[in-house]
């Protein structure tokens, strides 16, 4: 019986012990912390033709925190001319897809996509084209 008793009082003892030691873990970064920063064009495709990012042609999106949702974007370019410009892209709506990364959105329509590696993708549908954009994080 003493055995029983004293296996018992162990058992109570050892469940029922906290490691005070164990951290609370850390608050997930918000969305709009992990999408900001800017992003290089490595592939543009307009209606479905590749065309090279070469001779001068850049394209570089920038990203800054609007909310913990939201990020608010410029796309600047380069044309082979020589022309520069930039675009402003407004406010884009984040919505997170776990292991599919994060999606953006403008307004209630999905524009693209950054994933788990930095790897941003946009496809839009603008003057009448369709443009896809594949841009790395720097």
């Amino acid at each position: 019986m003493k055995k029983l008793l004293l296996l018992l009082t162990l058992t109570t003892f050892i469940f029922s012990c906290t490691d005070k030691d164990k951290k609370d873990p850390e608050p997930a970064p918000e969305l709009s912390t992990l999408v900001q920063g800017s992003y290089k064009a490595t592939k543009l495709k307009i209606d479905g033709e590749n065309k090279p990012l070469v001779n001068g042609r850049s394209i570089t999106m920038v990203f800054t925190k609007s909310t913990a949702t939201e990020v608010n974007g410029i796309m600047k370019y380069t044309t082979e001319d020589g022309d520069s410009g930039a675009e402003d892209l407004g406010d884009v709506l984040l919505k997170d897809k776990g292991d599919n990364g994060i999606d953006l959105y403008d307004g209630s329509e999905k524009v693209g996509n950054v994933s788990k590696d930095n790897l941003l993708t946009v496809s839009v549908f603008s003057d009448g084209s369709q443009i896809d954009i594949v841009a790395t994080k720097k």
